[in-house]
C-alpha cells in the first residue's frame, strides 16, 4: 500500500468518526427537545385536568407560550 492510499484510507476514517460524532451530538439535542416537548405537554395537561388555572397562569407555569395551552385545552375539552 502507497502512502496515497495511506492517506486516502486515514482521511476516510477520519472523516468518518468527525460524522459519526456530529450525527450523535445531533442526535441527542433531537432527543433533549422531544423529552422536554413531552414534559411541557404532560405538565400542561395535568394542570388543564387538576386546577382551575386559567390558560395565561398554565402557559406561565409551564414555560410555553399561551397558544400552546388553548389549543391543549380544545382537544382535552373535544375528547
Amino acid at each position: 500500500m502507497g502512502i496515497e492510499e495511506i492517506l486516502i484510507e486515514h482521511y476516510k476514517q477520519e472523516g468518518l468518526e468527525e460524522g459519526m460524532e456530529k450525527g450523535m451530538e445531533e442526535g441527542l439535542g433531537k432527543g433533549m427537545e422531544e423529552g422536554r416537548k413531552q414534559k411541557d405537554l404532560t405538565f400542561a395537561t395535568n394542570l388543564i385536568i387538576s386546577t382551575d388555572f386559567d390558560d395565561d397562569k398554565i402557559a406561565n407555569l409551564v414555560g410555553v407560550n399561551l397558544s400552546f395551552v388553548q389549543h391543549l385545552r380544545q382537544e382535552i375539552l373535544s375528547h
